[in-house]
């Protein structure tokens, strides 16, 4: 999962780099991105532009849906979600 993750990060950073993207790759625990979040001063995601989630089935089913949900209410409304996944379930493709 991790060597996906760092493919996309040096594909949107190559093909972004002649209009100035930056790209931040995070391997997270949703429950530790979330901590972050909320308590952590200085870090946020107020200048995200793209959120990229592989494993988007897993990521989507009960066990992380709900802190999920809760990252995505304190990260920037305006933004593309591209979701990842080798396997289609009901949650990834509705």
């Amino acid at each position: 999962m991790l060597e996906l993750a760092v493919q996309i990060a040096e594909q949107f950073e190559a093909l972004g780099s002649e209009i100035g993207v930056k790209c931040a790759m995070v391997s997270w625990d949703s429950g530790r991105v979330l901590d972050h979040l909320k308590n952590t001063r200085g870090f946020s995601f107020n200048r995200l532009k793209y959120l990229v989630l592989d494993e988007a089935d897993r990521l989507l089913n009960e066990d992380f849906e709900e802190s999920l949900n809760e990252i995505l209410q304190l990260i920037p409304r305006d933004r593309r979600t591209f979701l990842f996944s080798d396997t289609m379930t009901k949650k990834v493709y509705t």
